[in-house]
């Protein structure tokens, strides 16, 4: 048994005060990684101070005494310490370090924290957003193209390649990831409090009909603990909490109430200008059966030229939306599964070529766990973004509300502005639904884009991870393609039903409009003419009454 007394410099250059995390599992391949495994805030002592510190501030430069030695449960050898070096307020991951224990050394190697190791994990969060957002890019395509090749290296030279995200790794795209799993930081944008307005995917009123609120009731450092004590969340009264990166009112119903999925996207394809450029969250769930959408965004209102997404939630715009959105979350959750499971994979490689022959048993299990997760996971992704698909409407929505009347007479001048005016706003509503119905070609052209460009490479990815495993592993996976085919098949079912319906709408919508328009053109030069008619009438009766007061004059005289 190793010495239980082990010595480790940390010296804090980055910036920020920093928190230690003892990240640890009891088997040599854990089901679980980085923020998933075990956690422990590590401590240090001041000289001359007796109470024990957590949080190592900017600048400073401390020694941490190492007690405990993590071992193996079956073979009891030790394993290698994990820690993850965090912001002391929201434990995002700032540095990774793995200290080994071969050779069971009495102390470790000094362990400096640079600003250049927090921008590795900043510009990593920044990727995940961009990607979520711009899915059907040249970043996301490329990326989930790199994937399919299940190889670490190659994923880290891609992302060599790109303009912005050199120094992300694999590894930091799973620490991330991992964290995102855990902690709901993310969605509270770093921020005490938030609030998301809830809307009903089918809605007619464009109104919010819940609130969900997200607060955080810490201080610094918190206390690690999986329950999540410092945060709350309430979803119109009905507490939530955190689970595998969905917010859940249970945790242990397979299909919960009520299940909040987020994802990133670009405020502008909302609110329909295209200088809101910036990446907002947004949610989509499953409230009692009902779907939703929800956005930390002022409620919507027509009468407001500047009126948020409201013209996006008119007609099916929101559901076309909506669909893209759902397709959008399975896509972010089904990259972020590969690069697990590669980064697993490369894992049990490394296990299987450095550990002893008498450990090969415990490699073959710990794969066959991969690939039972694998299913599982898959099954539990496909499940609930399909919860979270819209439906497709039957029927157009009445693209102009109430039918315009039909006065038999013009009674006065103001109704004949009144008919102008209504013939202004009929029109105002045709072009407004025409640039409605052009937004939802270009969703369908997303739920396509997506199919083809992105989804896709996830199913073959799924297919190729079975013969990336050297003999006798790969046939420890033989349910692979089966999972890949399930996700196909769901990924294919609704954009050819959509693309029928939308043309039907278009052409219900086009009939409805011009029948609309022609009424009311009809109505306006109804009115007009009666209102001539009537001026006509007027003017003729006052000549006439002048002719009569001129002829009785002149009589007088």
């Amino acid at each position: 048994m190793p010495d239980l007394s082990k010595t480790w410099s940390v010296k804090n250059s980055s910036g920020k005060d920093l928190i230690v995390l003892d990240a640890y599992a009891d088997v040599t391949l854990p089901a679980e990684h980085f923020y998933g495994l075990s956690l422990k805030t590590l401590l240090y002592q001041i000289s001359g101070v007796t109470q024990t510190q957590t949080i190592i501030p900017n600048g400073k430069t401390v020694e941490i005494l190492l007690t405990e030695v993590h071992t193996d449960k079956d073979t009891k050898a030790g394993l290698d310490y994990l820690m993850i070096i965090a912001e002391a307020r929201t434990l995002f991951p700032v540095k990774v370090v793995t200290l080994a224990m071969a050779g069971n050394p009495g102390s470790f190697a000094q362990t400096e924290v640079t600003e250049s190791d927090a921008k590795i994990y900043t510009a990593t969060e920044t990727f995940k957003r961009t990607v979520e957002s711009f899915p059907t890019s040249e970043l996301g395509t490329g990326y989930a193209d790199v994937l399919q090749l299940q190889d670490q290296t190659k994923t880290d030279a891609w992302f060599k390649t790109t303009t912005d995200f050199k120094n992300v790794t694999s590894e930091s795209v799973v620490v991330v990831s991992s964290y995102y799993k855990v902690y709901p930081f993310g969605w509270l944008d770093y921020q005490d409090s938030k609030t998301y307005n809830f809307y009903e995917i089918d809605q007619k009123t464009g109104k919010p009909v819940a609130k969900f609120e997200l607060n955080y009731t810490g201080t610094s450092p918190m206390n690690y603990d999986k329950a999540l004590p410092d945060f709350t969340a309430e979803y119109d009264g009905t507490k939530l909490i955190y689970h595998n990166g969905m917010f859940v009112d249970s945790a242990d119903n397979q299909t919960p109430k009520i299940m909040l999925a987020g994802s990133f996207r670009i405020l502008g394809e909302l609110t329909q200008r295209s200088s809101d450029d910036k990446m907002v969250s947004c949610f989509m769930g499953v409230v009692n059966g009902n779907k939703m959408f929800g956005i930390s965004d002022k409620e919507p209102d027509p009468k407001d030229q500047d009126a948020g997404f409201y013209d996006l939630m008119q007609f099916d715009n929101f559901r076309d939306y909506c669909d893209v959105f759902a397709y959008v979350i399975g896509l972010a959750i089904g990259l972020e599964f590969l690069i697990v499971i590669g980064y697993k994979i490369k894992t049990a490689y490394k296990n299987w070529k450095n550990d002893i022959p008498s450990d090969q048993e415990k490699i073959e299990t710990a794969l066959t766990e991969i690939k039972n997760k694998i299913g599982q996971d898959m099954t539990t992704v496909l499940r609930r973004i399909n919860e979270l698909r819209p439906p497709v409407p039957a029927n157009a929505p009445d693209a102009l509300g109430a039918e315009i009347p039909q006065p038999d007479e013009i009674p006065s001048v103001q109704v004949r502005v009144a008919a102008r005016n209504k013939r202004i706003a009929i029109e105002k509503e045709r072009i407004t639904l025409t640039e409605l119905l052009n937004n939802q070609s270009l969703y369908l052209e997303k739920v396509a884009a997506l199919n083809g460009n992105a989804v896709q490479p996830v199913a073959d990815s799924l297919d190729l991870l079975a013969t990336r495993l050297e003999l006798p592993y790969e046939q420890l996976l033989p349910e692979i393609g089966q999972v890949s085919n399930i996700l196909r098949q769901n990924t294919y079912t609704l954009q050819g039903i959509q693309q029928a319906n939308v043309r039907k709408i278009n052409d219900q919508n086009s009939q409805g409009l011009d029948a609309a328009r022609d009424v009311a053109l009809d109505y306006t030069t109804r009115a007009e003419e009666m209102a001539d008619a009537r001026e006509n009438a007027e003017r003729e009766q006052r000549e006439a009454v002048e002719a009569n007061l001129e002829e009785a004059g002149q009589n007088e005289r």
